[in-house]
C-alpha cells in the first residue's frame, strides 16, 4: 500500500508543471553575484516572438556607457499593446534589469521616477538569472525569456516563456 502511493505521489508530481520552472529567487539575506554589463553582450541583437495572440519584439542594443539598452513591444492586429524600455547597469559589484513600461501613448505603468528592477541571481555562459526573468541563448538565433507573472490581484504567479528568434 506505501509503495503503492509513493509510485502514485511521484507519478502525480512528475506530470504536474511547477509554477515557475526556469525562473530563481535571490533570497533573504543572498548577495547577487559579481557581474559586469558586458557579461550580457550576448543579448544584442533584434529578435522576435510569437506571443498572447500577437507578435513581440525585443531589441538590445550593442554595451555603450558600461550599460546595455533594450526595447521591448507587444503588438497584435496591428495595433500596439505595450512598450518596455529596459537597461541592464552595474550595481555595486553585480548588475540590475531595470525595466519600465507604458501605454501606447507613452504614459508609464510606474511612477516618473520608479522602475520594476531585477537583482541577479546566477550567471553562467549565455545564461542569466534575475530575480523573476530568465534569459537563456539556445543557439545564435534562439533566445528564450522565462518571465514570473502575477496574476492581476497579486495573488499567483505563472511563468510564462517567449521564444525569440534573431532576425
Amino acid at each position: 500500500m506505501k509503495s503503492s502511493l509513493l509510485c502514485m505521489l511521484l507519478l502525480t508530481c512528475a506530470i504536474t508543471e511547477l509554477p515557475a520552472q526556469h525562473i530563481l529567487t535571490l533570497m533573504e539575506g543572498q548577495r547577487s553575484p559579481e557581474a559586469q554589463p558586458q557579461d550580457f553582450a550576448w543579448l544584442e541583437g533584434s529578435w522576435s516572438a510569437e506571443i498572447w495572440d500577437g507578435t513581440a519584439d525585443e531589441v538590445w542594443l550593442p554595451l555603450v556607457a558600461d550599460m546595455m539598452m533594450g526595447t521591448f513591444r507587444f503588438y497584435s492586429e496591428n495595433t500596439m499593446a505595450f512598450m518596455e524600455l529596459f537597461i541592464i547597469r552595474r550595481e555595486g559589484q553585480s548588475v540590475i534589469l531595470q525595466v519600465k513600461h507604458f501605454n501606447p501613448d507613452l504614459n508609464g505603468w510606474e511612477e516618473k521616477d520608479e522602475s520594476e528592477n531585477f537583482s541577479l541571481v546566477y550567471t553562467e555562459p549565455h545564461r542569466a538569472y534575475f530575480d523573476g526573468i530568465t534569459y537563456i541563448l539556445r543557439n545564435p538565433n534562439t533566445l528564450d525569456v522565462y518571465v514570473l507573472l502575477e496574476s492581476s490581484d497579486g495573488t499567483e504567479a505563472e511563468e510564462a516563456v517567449f521564444h525569440f528568434t534573431r532576425h
